[in-house]
């Protein structure tokens, strides 16, 4: 931890896409890394795949296709870098870009090895970005033209992810389908092929990430916060802690107490 008084070494923040651009990009986000910050940043899941780009220096570095992730993800960092990113709302990566979500599960890979050269001009876009509303408004009228050509998300996937975020994680994926009036069979199948995850595993990461989003915004201690999403024990939350992110309930609220927040209920 800094200094009292001094800035954390991260600094994370994140804006909303036009309404026009809400069925295709969840967010638009910022990561900023200054003096004093560890080499290494982990990364939590969120259940999207993320388009990345880094500016280090007066240049950027290559357009990256991101996630989902279900494993551990540490990115080497410097002080000075700046990572900017779209995150695509889960089950829209393939009508928005053409590629398949569980081509790059668990992976980052150039987004020209999987989505062709469409995304090539976006790095020298943002060279010179220096805030989040900058970034949200460059990335707003480049994302939009993908999505003028673009078709919509699977409505019964969309409608799932909707309800399995608003519940964190905690809307039964059989009383879901009921609702969705499918069933669980189909649910999982047109779920699985739109996102690269099952349903399941998509709560299980809105479930942890409303656990760790209750200790940022001041939740006191990890076994209020695994009551407060939902978790049976807080064993549980400290298996999925570490089965998604590689670290320890403790390691973790550091992370989070080390970065500067401005960013929407994720």
């Amino acid at each position: 931890m800094p200094p009292a008084g001094t800035p954390p070494p991260f600094a994370y923040a994140e804006r909303r896409p036009s309404p026009a651009l809400a069925p295709w990009i969840r967010n638009y986000w910022m990561l900023e890394v200054g003096p004093g910050a560890p080499p290494v940043h982990h990364v939590p899941p969120d259940g999207s795949t993320a388009v990345v780009v880094g500016l280090h220096g007066g240049g950027h570095g290559p357009v990256l296709l991101s996630g989902p992730w279900l494993t551990p993800l540490a990115v080497p960092v410097r002080e000075g870098d700046r990572y900017l990113g779209a995150r695509i709302q889960p089950g829209a990566l393939f009508p928005l870009l053409g590629v398949e979500p569980s081509t790059v599960r668990n992976r980052a890979v150039p987004a020209g090895f999987v989505g062709g050269d469409r995304l090539a001009p976006l790095g020298a876009a943002l060279v010179g970005t220096t805030t989040i509303d900058d970034a949200a408004d460059r990335l707003d009228r480049w994302l939009g033209s993908l999505a003028e050509a673009a078709e919509r998300p699977d409505p019964l996937v969309a409608a799932a992810v909707e309800r399995l975020t608003a519940s964190g994680g905690e809307a039964p994926i059989a009383t879901l389908a009921r609702e969705l009036g499918t069933s669980e069979r189909t649910l999982r199948r047109r779920f699985g092929a739109a996102t690269g995850l099952s349903p399941k595993q998509f709560a299980r990461i809105r479930r942890v990430l409303r656990a760790a989003w209750a200790v940022a915004t001041g939740t006191p201690t990890w076994g209020r916060a695994a009551h407060e999403a939902g978790y049976a024990d807080q064993p549980h939350l400290h298996r999925d802690i570490a089965d998604f992110t590689g670290l320890t309930p403790g390691e973790l609220g550091q992370r989070i107490r080390s970065t500067a927040h401005d960013q929407v209920v994720p």
